[in-house]
């Protein structure tokens, strides 16, 4: 005999039942692992300027950053292939308008380099340009209803720096063992998990790959639709980023590079400041250099 006691009883059980799978399902996330979202606590963060950017040469710029949450890697292989299981390069949807003409003039099915890496599944990917960095962005923030897309690069500078102006995400020097540079390929990126983390335990921002960002380095600008001057006559195998289109910021460095070119591995562990976590370069956005990968920031301000 059921009595109200009794009742209450069970209805409250099935209410935390129901919670625990509503925060379950809320808790699925449709990459594979590695994947781990690093909380950032909002602070200032303290850009050079360079030429022919938004920031002038010989100029510094301190911004206030919201909080936010950052991916604790880079992108790997393996999570970068849900994108392209599921369809993302035959998908308006998530492309930005210059992008999908872009990818459809240069018939663009998969990262450059792509089959050679695929068994290489927690290497990050690489061989990316701007515009599929931000088509999987957008992919996965409607597959998880999260405000998901590239770090802009004061989102970046700071879960490098936190609250220090260190050159390195581990301290003011630079120590060869705790990053990929002057290597000849990528490394898995929780290689150096325990050596090479900030601050705010983001992990491989030396080294390794050079990460892009949202931000356009010419006018500052961080919206992913808005070009200014796109420009047809553009060729995968000529670079004049400044007379074709805008350019987008790449930050962290790769393994023996650090954005425009490429070095021996002697001669990039000899200059250290390749790694720093101030070091800033630009590139169009549809260049597919091997070097270039990308992390993703969840742009919730999650601590204001």
């Amino acid at each position: 005999m059921f009595t109200l006691k009794k009742s209450l009883s069970i209805v409250s059980r099935l209410q935390k039942i129901s919670l625990n799978f509503r925060k379950l399902s809320e808790n699925k996330f449709p990459l594979p692992d590695p994947f781990e979202w690093m909380k950032i606590p909002a602070g200032k963060v303290t850009i050079q300027g360079e030429m022919f950017g938004y920031i002038k040469e010989d100029t510094t710029k301190t911004f206030d950053v919201s909080s936010f949450e950052i991916a604790k890697y880079p992108i790997t292989n393996s999570q970068f292939a849900r994108f392209i299981e599921a369809g993302g390069y035959s998908n308006s949807r998530w492309w930005n308008p210059n992008g999908w003409r872009i990818k459809n003039r240069f018939d663009w099915k998969m990262p450059l380099g792509w089959q050679k890496r695929t068994k290489m599944i927690t290497h990050p990917v690489i061989g990316v340009s701007w515009f599929e960095a931000v088509a999987f962005c957008r992919w996965l923030s409607a597959e998880t209803n999260l405000p998901i897309m590239l770090p802009s690069e004061q989102q970046w500078q700071h879960a490098a720096q936190g609250d220090t102006d260190w050159d390195y995400p581990w301290g003011p020097e630079f120590e060869k063992n705790r990053c990929n540079l002057g290597s000849e390929s990528t490394s898995r990126v929780t290689f150096y998990e325990g050596d090479s983390a900030s601050p705010f335990g983001v992990v491989d921002m030396s080294g390794n790959i050079s990460e892009w960002c949202r931000t356009n380095f010419t006018y500052g600008m961080q919206d992913t639709e808005w070009e200014s001057h796109p420009n047809d006559d553009y060729r995968d195998d000529t670079y004049d980023p400044f007379l074709t289109y805008d350019t987008y910021v790449l930050r962290g460095g790769g393994w023996t590079y650090s954005g425009l070119y490429t070095f021996s591995s002697q001669w990039a562990t000899d200059h250290p400041l390749l790694v720093s976590t101030t070091l800033r370069r630009w590139s169009a956005p549809l260049d597919r250099n091997g070097y270039r990968g990308f992390r993703i920031a969840n742009n919730s301000n999650i601590m204001d």
